[in-house]
C-alpha cells in the first residue's frame, strides 16, 4: 500500500505521522518527497512537457514558487511506480474531512482558487490528488485521526514537544482530540484549522500536556547512539560517573514500551551506591552527562537542536533498592564484626539503627545453612512484620545467585529456616507461595545450628512473656539489639561475648544528626552515608475551634498530605510505591487519620493512586519486579505504609513521616518512651524523615526548638559566646589544660550542630 499526503513529512503539519508512516508502518510504502537543501532539488524547477516555456508550477499552482517542481517529477515517478507494482494508494486527509478539497486538474490554476484553505488536504497534495483523478488512479481515502489514533493510542509512551519550556518530555498518552481555531487562508479567508492534539502525562511530575507534536521514542536512541558512536557515547558517560566503572551501554525497553538507553555499571560498595543515588536524585547526574553531550556534539549534527537525556528515577530506585538488600561487599567495619562473631558460639550483636544488624545477621544466617545441607536456622523476632523484612532480605541476597525465586535452590534453603514472634507458641516454616512469604507448622523440631534473636531487647524485657522459646535448644546463639536498649540483654546474658556496630550505613548523616537528640545510649555513632536532604518538620496550632470539635484528624491529615507534596516535589518524577512510612502512634490515631487522609489524598493528588496498607502486607508479598509483575509508575496504584509505630521497629523505608509522636515533658519514665518513639520513628528512614506534629506544650519538639535559638542567640553560630584566655606557658600542666577546653569546645560545637541539625528554628 502505498501512502501519499504531503501534510506527513517531517517540517509538515502532523509530524507524528511521518514518524508513523516510516517507522512502524512496514507494509506500507510512502510516496512523500521532502527536499530540505538547495543541493537535493530545493527551489528547483522542472519543464511543463504540456508548455515548454514554463515549469510546472504554473500548472499546478497557478504561478512558480520559491521551493520549485522539481519534487513533482519525483513523486509522480514513485506513484507510477507503486500503481505497476499493484499497490493499493492510500490518501491522508485533514481531521473529519475526509473527501473534502479536492480539485481537477484544470482547476488548479485558476486565480480563484485557494489551495492552501484548510479544507480537507494541503496545497501541493491537492495537485497530487488531481494528478491521480487524472490518470485514473484508485485510491482509498483516509482521516489523519485514524492513522495516528492507531500509531499513538491511549497508553503508548511517547516523547511530547512541551512548548513552554522549549524541550521534549516523555510521558504517557492519555487520550487525543481535534483542536479548531480561526485564521486567514491564502485568499485573506478566515477558515476554521483542524489540529489533531494530544494529552500527555509526562512522567517527571505527572501533570498534563497538550501537544501537537509527539515522536515515537523508539528511533531516539538508536540516532543518538549513530551521532555520537557507542565508544564516544560511554566515554562521555564514564566522565560523569566518575569511580563508578560504565562496563556497558544499549538499547532497552522499558516496561512501558518505551526506548531507552541502558547503562551496565559495577557498584564498589554501599558508599558508591548513596553517592550515585544522591546524585540521581538531586538531577546533578542527567545535568552533567547533558552539559558533557552539548560540548562533545557530534561534527555531523549541522541541526540547531541537541541531544538531551532524561535519567528514570523510578526505575533506578527499582535498581538501587535490588542492590542495596542483594549487595554482597560489606563496609570494612562490618566484616571486621563478622569475622569477629564467626569464632563466638554466643554472641550479642549491638548496633545503633541504621548499622546493619540484619545484613550482618543474613550473611551469617546463609552460611550456617550453607555449611551443611541439615543445618536448621531459628529466627525469632517480636513482630511479623520483622520476620517477613528478615525472609524478604534473605531472599533478595539468594536471588544474586539464583535469578528465581521459585528457583529450588531458594525453596530448600528456606524449609531449613523456622521462624517464630510474638507471643511465641508456635513454630513456622517459611515458603514462598503465590509470589507471597508463607509459613506451614514447622516439623521435626530437634537442635538448631544458630538461632538469630532479633530486637532481643524487646524479647528479654523483665516483664516480657517469651512462651516456648526458653525451651528449644541450639548450638549457636545470635542476639541482636538496639545498642541504646541493650540494657535488658546483658542483664539476662552478663557473660556473654559482646561485638558492637557503630558505623550507620542505612541513614543518610542528615538523620543520624537529627536522630540523636532521641537517643537514649550515649555511644558515639558515625555515618558512612552521604549528608542527604535535610530533616524536614510540619509544625501546626489546633484551632480552638477544632479542639472544640474533636477534629484533630482532618488538621493532621492536610499537613501530612503537604508533607507528601513536599516529598513529591524533591523526588519529580518518582513512584512512592511502598517507598513511604506513615508512622502514627496507636491503634486510635491511625483508625481517625487513615479516613481523612484517604479522602484528602483523593483531593488534593486527582493524578495520583495512592493507596495505605499496613507492613505486614507490604513485605508479606514479593516486589512486583521479581514476580514479573512489571514495576509502579506513576498513574498506577501507589502503596504507601500506614502502621504505628511499634510495628516498625526493626525495619526501614526510604521515606519516613512521624506523625504526633511528640508528647509534653512530665519529668518521669514516660518521657523515655517519647524519646524511644521520636528516635525510632526518624531512623527507620534511609534517605528523608518528615516529622508532622501539632504543637506540644513543653514537648520534646519545641524544647529541641527553643535549645538551638538559646545556642544561636548566647554562643552565636561560630562558637561560645566566652573566649577563654590561654596562658602561653609551655609547662606541661598548661598544655593538657589546653588539650582539654579545645576538647570541651569541640564537644560542645559538636552537639550544637547536632541539635541545629535535628530541628530547624
Amino acid at each position: 500500500m502505498l501512502v501519499t499526503s504531503p501534510e506527513l513529512i517531517p517540517n509538515g503539519k502532523y509530524v507524528p505521522g511521518w514518524d508513523a508512516l516510516t517507522n512502524d508502518f512496514k507494509t506500507d510504502s510512502v510516496a512523500c518527497v521532502f527536499l530540505t537543501k538547495e543541493e537535493e532539488g530545493f527551489g528547483r524547477h522542472a519543464q511543463d512537457p504540456r508548455r515548454p516555456t514554463q515549469c510546472l508550477c504554473h500548472r499546478i499552482y497557478g504561478g512558480e514558487k520559491p521551493w520549485g517542481c522539481e519534487w513533482y517529477v519525483k513523486w509522480f515517478e514513485n506513484v507510477k511506480e507503486a500503481v505497476e507494482r499493484k499497490q493499493r494508494l492510500k490518501a491522508v486527509f485533514f481531521p473529519g474531512q475526509v473527501g473534502l478539497g479536492k480539485l481537477t486538474m484544470d482547476e488548479l490554476s485558476q486565480p480563484s482558487v485557494d489551495l492552501w484553505d484548510g479544507i480537507g488536504i494541503g496545497g501541493s497534495q491537492k495537485c497530487e490528488l488531481a494528478t491521480a483523478d487524472d490518470m485514473g488512479w484508485e485510491y482509498d481515502e483516509v482521516d489523519v485521526t485514524l492513522l495516528l489514533e492507531n500509531q499513538f493510542p491511549k497508553g503508548t509512551p511517547v516523547h511530547a514537544w512541551c512548548e513552554a519550556q522549549q524541550s521534549w518530555r516523555t510521558g504517557t498518552v492519555v487520550t487525543q482530540k481535534i483542536q479548531e481555531k480561526e485564521k486567514l487562508s491564502g485568499a485573506k479567508e478566515m477558515i476554521i484549522d483542524r489540529l489533531v492534539v494530544w494529552v500527555v502525562q509526562c512522567d517527571d511530575s505527572g501533570e498534563l500536556l497538550e501537544t501537537s507534536r509527539v515522536s515515537d521514542t523508539a528511533m531516539t536512541v538508536n540516532q543518538m547512539l549513530q551521532d555520537f558512536g557507542r565508544k564516544k557515547f560511554q566515554a562521555v558517560l564514564q566522565e560523569c560517573l566518575r569511580d563508578i566503572p560504565v562496563l556497558e551501554i544499549d538499547t532497552s525497553r522499558l516496561w512501558n514500551g518505551l526506548s531507552a538507553l541502558k547503562i551496565r555499571i559495577q557498584i564498589g560498595g554501599i558508599s558508591s551506591l548513596h553517592v550515585l543515588r544522591d546524585r540521581v536524585l538531586s538531577g546533578e547526574l542527567q545535568g552533567q552527562i547533558n552539559t558533557a553531550l552539548s560540548k562533545n556534539r557530534p561534527l555531523s549534527n549541522e541541526s540547531d537542536e541537541l541531544w538531551q537525556v532524561q535519567v528514570d528515577k523510578t526505575r533506578f530506585f527499582e535498581l538501587y533498592e535490588d542492590n542495596l538488600l542483594a549487595l554482597e561487599e560489606m563496609t570494612p567495619h562490618q566484616r571486621e564484626k563478622l569475622r569477629d562473631i564467626r569464632g563466638m558460639s554466643s554472641v550479642h550483636l549491638s548496633a545503633p539503627a541504621g548499622a546493619g544488624k540484619t545484613f550482618v545477621a543474613v550473611q551469617r544466617v546463609l552460611e550456617v545453612l550453607m555449611e551443611d545441607n541439615g543445618h536448621r536456622v531459628l529466627y525469632v523476632a517480636p513482630s511479623r512484620e520483622l520476620v517477613y523484612h528478615f525472609l524478604q532480605w534473605m531472599v533478595m541476597r539468594l536471588l544474586v545467585q539464583f535469578p528465581d525465586p521459585m528457583n529450588a535452590t531458594i525453596q530448600q534453603l528456606l524449609s531449613h529456616m523456622v521462624v517464630m514472634h510474638k507471643p511465641y507458641r508456635s513454630l513456622r516454616t517459611p515458603k514462598i507461595d503465590d509470589d507471597s512469604i508463607e509459613f506451614e507448622e514447622a516439623e521435626n523440631i530437634g537442635t538448631f545450628a544458630l538461632a538469630v534473636l532479633d530486637e532481643s531487647h524487646n524479647i528479654y524485657r523483665s516483664d516480657a512473656d517469651r512462651g516456648i522459646l526458653d525451651d528449644l535448644k541450639y548450638v549457636r546463639t545470635l542476639l541482636l539489639s538496639d545498642e541504646s536498649q541493650s540494657s535488658a540483654v546483658e542483664a539476662n546474658f552478663p557473660s556473654m561475648e559482646r561485638v558492637r556496630l557503630q558505623q550507620v550505613v542505612r541513614s543518610t548523616k542528615r538523620i543520624v544528626a537529627g536522630a540523636s537528640p532521641f537517643q537514649l545510649g550515649s555511644e558515639p555513632v558515625t555515618s558512612a552515608g552521604t549528608d542527604g536532604p535535610p530533616l524536614k518538620t510540619f509544625l501546626f496550632d489546633v484551632s480552638k475551634a477544632t479542639a472544640e470539635k474533636g477534629d484533630w484528624a482532618t488538621q493532621y491529615a492536610h499537613y501530612v498530605v503537604d508533607a507528601l507534596r513536599h516529598v513529591a516535589k524533591a523526588f519529580p518524577g518518582v513512584s512512592l510505591h511502598k517507598r513511604v512510612a506513615l508512622l502514627v502512634p496507636d491503634d486510635g490515631f491511625k483508625s481517625a487519620l487513615e479516613p481523612v487522609l484517604w479522602k484528602a489524598l483523593c483531593e488534593r493528588f486527582p493524578q495520583r493512586n495512592f493507596r495505605l496498607i499496613s507492613f505486614a502486607q507490604s513485605l508479606r508479598s514479593l516486589p512486583e519486579r521479581l514476580r514479573g509483575h512489571g514495576v509502579q509508575r506513576l498513574g498506577q496504584v501507589e502503596h504507601m505504609v500506614l502502621d504505628k509505630i511499634d510495628v516498625a521497629e526493626g525495619l526501614e523505608q526510604l521515606i519516613v513521616i512521624c506523625i504526633g509522636l511528640d508528647a509534653a515533658i512530665h519529668r518521669d519514665v514516660g518521657d523515655l518512651l517519647v524519646r524511644a518513639q521520636l528516635y525510632k520513628g526518624i531512623t527507620r528512614a534511609q534517605l528523608m524523615a518528615i516529622v508532622v506534629n501539632k504543637r506540644v506544650p513543653n514537648g520534646w519538639l519545641e524544647f529541641l526548638t527553643n535549645v538551638t535559638r538559646w545556642l544561636l542567640l548566647v554562643m552565636g553560630v561560630g562558637g561560645c559566646r566566652r573566649r577563654c584566655s590561654i596562658s602561653s606557658s609551655s609547662s606541661k600542666s598548661s598544655r593538657r589544660r589546653r588539650r582539654r577546653r579545645r576538647r570541651r569546645r569541640r564537644r560542645r560545637r559538636e552537639r550544637r550542630e547536632r541539635i541545629c541539625m535535628a530541628l530547624p528554628v
